[in-house]
């Protein structure tokens, strides 16, 4: 179960666009309750790790959620996305 702030940690295949990941928080419904960005941390091509902080809103009752990673390509937009399944606490818990 996550409450905010969440720390996302994770590594990649590619070397991101400007070294950036999007992350986005969503809640059971698929609104987003909050979008930062992680940090690529490699220095090869190749890929390496990412880390970032995100802040959101917690939902008013405890339920299912997903933490989604995306990459944007620079050059037609297109995103490469995974999602990891986690448990919202609501605020106050």
């Amino acid at each position: 179960a996550i409450t905010s702030p969440v720390h996302v940690a994770g590594t990649t295949t590619m070397w991101p666009f400007e070294s950036t990941m999007h992350v986005s928080v969503k809640d059971a419904n698929g609104a987003v309750l909050g979008h930062g960005f992680a940090v690529f941390d490699g220095n090869t091509m190749e890929g390496g790790p990412f880390t970032g902080t995100i802040t959101f809103t917690p939902p008013a009752t405890d339920q299912p959620g997903v933490i989604e990673v995306a990459e944007i390509s620079p050059k037609d937009g297109s995103a490469t996305v995974q999602t990891v399944a986690v448990r919202l606490l609501a605020s106050g818990n």
